[in-house]
């Protein structure tokens, strides 16, 4: 069979990702899946940048950032260790951690996020993320379906390659935050929270560039 023909140009590729299978001990994954759980009534509907909600494009709920969790220092610290080994195999700058954000998304029945990025030159908040990293969890059996993480070739256009990447429970997905992606839509016949599609957003930021 002759061999695929390679992208002609950079931006015909799909941006690098790396995996980290069982990225928390059992219990540690147990015990954010019980809190996690016990917070159904905390979560709201996701928004999009500027706080706006606009649901033909993203489809969700989170938790708002302020809602305590005991789970958070010790899952910044595993990101935090990880990120030499993240740089290395996303072919990205070398940059010292200036921060690392969190937050708890659900997906449920018809649930998605249309192709995006995770940066925004505009929003202070956006523009240093360098990371992007994507933690999955759910109960067992699993409940839905669907759900992929689809990484996208830079340049858009009709037949442009894609890679995507299955919500593996205990397994978080690291890539460039400026690379493109979107959640494909999930399936969830029970509607039931403890069904859901549970993860974990984490973007490591470089410092903010001197003027």
């Amino acid at each position: 069979m002759a061999a695929a023909s390679p992208p002609s140009s950079p931006l015909d590729r799909v941006a690098p990702f790396v995996l980290y299978p069982d990225f928390l001990p059992t219990d540690e994954h147990r015990a954010l899946l019980d809190w996690t759980l016990e917070q159904e009534t905390a979560f709201r509907v996701s928004r999009l940048v500027g706080g706006t909600v606009r649901t033909t494009i993203r489809s969700s709920q989170r938790l708002p950032v302020d809602v305590p969790g005991p789970w958070k220092a010790s899952f910044e610290a595993r990101a935090r260790a990880l990120v030499p080994t993240m740089i290395e195999a996303l072919a990205v700058q070398p940059f010292v951690i200036d921060m690392i954000e969190l937050n708890v998304v659900r997906h449920n029945h018809g649930d998605f996020y249309r192709r995006h990025i995770d940066t925004a030159i505009r929003n202070e908040n956006r523009r240093t993320r360098t990371i992007s990293a994507v933690y999955y969890f759910h109960t067992e059996p699993q409940g839905f379906a669907g759900g992929a993480l689809r990484l996208h070739a830079f340049a858009r256009g009709e037949g442009r390659a894609f890679t995507d990447i299955a919500p593996r429970q205990n397994q978080l997905v690291a890539f460039p935050s400026w690379a493109p992606h979107e959640v494909m839509p999930i399936t969830c016949p029970s509607g039931r929270f403890a069904d859901s599609r549970f993860s974990i957003n984490c973007w490591i930021h470089r410092p903010v560039p001197a003027q």
